[in-house]
């Protein structure tokens, strides 16, 4: 009987581990962590304040008990300390008693996932400078925000935005800070961030876009921006700066320039029978090579995938489309693949773009946008963005098909679709933009 050791306990480890045992009946499947809980969400925080769950324990994708009902080990409140590749064995420590203990392994899967660094958090260890990623910051960030008045969010992407949010739901005074000119840059362009941004701004959020900041100062505890403004704060939130987690095995597998592990198609490392996944690896994007893509649809995908290639290369590698979705104060965004500036930068064909309004319903008539991205000759779709007050989130896994399997506005827009009475919109958005996309193109 062979055994499995995976480093890591949240997305990307427990989606090898369950997968495995799946695959694998007597395979023995050991999860490895240093947290004495197993899938915490990472905005576990946001869903306390939100009222959404009572507590963070109740933050999980998965419960404990139904890891090990799968048949997986769970070794938590474990930190490995050290592992020999070559003699194919781990040194963990438990961190109650600080016995430590070597466990030998046939397969080893990294899945240490990402934390921040750099010179903005070189200050993480201040009480008053939280973040959210595991459930012990968390813990302590509920804490220290309960006497905070005033909040500084660094970094203006997902995890600051819906920060940003929450906090305001707790009754705080919150400021929002983002070097880019606008929010989201990554996923949206700035003429579709305008409403966000606007919705952001009514609930009495500080938003300072296009802010840069030189350095965080803690006596007393500010935000010093390169123009030279302080900004003082009881609390500061750092929503930036994730880096692979890569320093334990940096000296045995082979490392990416961005410190990400190098992997084959089949996500084994350069050491034979040695696995790495979720935020440990870049991903292909697009048609755009590889990049480090921190989202937790990449890390389940990227576990399972390593673990049908356990014992022979069976799955290659996914591609990301770098999908997300959120709800953003009033307003729900979806987000698959290329923004409008991407696509003009990466394709080489002409870019067009097509931005349709609709009725979220026959019966919700709050309206819907979405801005389609083709190439103009081809129509081949390389990106989509939606805006509603109404829950869009389904449709980022439609568009996401779409864009996945190569498909056209012409092909998108005369695909078959459901249609009941009252339920359903005769046209929905998608096919509609799709449609619109290719008559503007065959027009020309």
């Amino acid at each position: 009987m062979s055994k499995t050791i995976i480093i890591g306990g949240s997305f990307a480890g427990l989606s090898c581990a369950l997968q495995a045992k799946q695959l694998y009946p007597d395979m023995e499947v050991q999860v490895f962590d240093s947290q004495e809980t197993v899938g915490f969400i990472p905005s576990g925080m946001n869903l306390v304040l939100n009222h959404e769950v009572d507590q963070l324990e109740a933050a999980s994708f998965i419960s404990e008990k139904e890891v090990r009902a799968a048949g997986v080990q769970l070794y938590l409140g474990h930190q490995v300390v050290e592992v020999d590749m070559k003699a194919k064995w781990l040194r963990a420590k438990n961190l109650k008693t600080q016995v430590i203990t070597d466990y030998p392994y046939d397969q080893l899967v990294l899945a240490m996932g990402s934390k921040q660094t750099g010179h903005l958090v070189a200050h993480l260890d201040h009480p008053a400078i939280i973040s959210t990623k595991d459930i012990g910051s968390a813990h302590h960030a509920l804490e220290v925000l309960e006497d905070a008045g005033h909040v500084v969010v660094v970094g203006g992407g997902q995890i600051g935005i819906e920060a940003c949010e929450a906090l305001v739901n707790a009754n705080k005074q919150v400021t929002l800070i983002e070097a880019n000119d606008s929010l989201a840059e990554r996923y949206f362009d700035p003429d579709f961030v305008e409403e966000i941004e606007a919705a952001i701004e009514i609930v009495g959020v500080d938003l300072r876009v296009g802010s840069k900041v030189a350095s965080v100062e803690t006596d007393p505890l500010r935000v010093i921006l390169e123009d030279g403004d302080e900004i003082y704060a009881d609390a500061i939130l750092m929503g930036v700066n994730l880096f692979p987690n890569s320093s334990l095995v940096s000296d045995q597998v082979e490392l990416n320039p961005d410190k990400t592990i190098w992997t084959s198609p089949y996500l084994e490392t350069s050491v034979t029978d040695v696995f790495a996944v979720g935020d440990l690896v870049q991903v292909p994007y697009a048609d755009q090579g590889r990049d480090f893509i921190a989202l937790v649809n990449n890390a389940i995908r990227s576990g399972q995938i390593a673990a049908f290639n356990l014992k022979e290369n069976r799955v290659k590698q996914a591609t990301s489309l770098r999908v997300i979705g959120s709800r953003i104060f009033s307003q729900y965004v979806v987000s698959v693949a290329k923004t409008e500036h991407e696509a003009n930068g990466t394709s080489a064909q002409p870019v067009q773009t097509i931005t349709v309004t609709a009725d979220y319903s026959l019966t919700d008539s709050t309206p819907v946008y979405l801005k389609l991205i083709t190439e103009a000759e081809t129509g081949r779709i390389l990106g989509a963005k939606m805006r509603s007050e109404s829950n869009i989130l389904t449709y980022a896994d439609t568009l996401a098909l779409a864009i996945g399997q190569g498909l056209t506005d012409q092909e998108l827009a005369f695909q078959d679709r459901l249609y009941y009475p009252l339920e359903t919109v005769a046209n929905p958005i998608i096919y509609r933009a799709a449609l619109e996309s290719y008559a503007q193109r065959v027009a020309k």
